[in-house]
């Protein structure tokens, strides 16, 4: 036995999956869903680390609910879609997070220093990535 194999000789010992495979399209998808929750849920606390004093501000907590509305047509339309029918899907939610991206990287020098804004540039330019690699595949 090479070590790689179970006593039975059935294949690999590690890296097996149990249960249906989530692929990277539903993993943003769910990720958007929750995202999506949060800041419509509680849009002062989901942006406090973003927006910062904007945050606690009504017109921070009104695009803090329309960002999450957003999030959550993306969700659905990412999880429900047939695999098929997934690339309109993928190709708009690129572009909103590739303007989420540019957005927060135009205000930095307005936005005190922090994790949050450098996450959002970090996090939607992987999620960017991911989705318009799926689109093209």
């Amino acid at each position: 036995m090479t070590g790689t194999e179970d006593q039975r000789g059935a294949g690999p010992r590690f890296g097996r999956r149990r249960g249906p495979r989530l692929d990277a399209v539903q993993a943003v998808g769910w990720l958007r869903l929750l995202t999506g929750l949060a800041l419509v849920v509680a849009p002062e606390m989901s942006t406090r680390t973003w927006t910062h004093a904007a945050a606690a501000l009504p017109g921070g907590r009104l695009a803090a609910r329309s960002l999450g509305g957003r999030e959550l047509v993306l969700a659905a339309g990412m999880l429900t879609a047939p695999i098929e029918d997934r690339r309109p899907w993928l190709l708009v939610a690129a572009a909103a997070d590739a303007i989420d991206v540019g957005a927060t990287a135009a205000s930095l020098r307005q936005l005190p220093l922090g994790a949050g804004a450098l996450a959002t540039i970090v996090l939607g330019s992987g999620a960017c990535a991911v989705q318009l690699r799926a689109a093209t595949r």
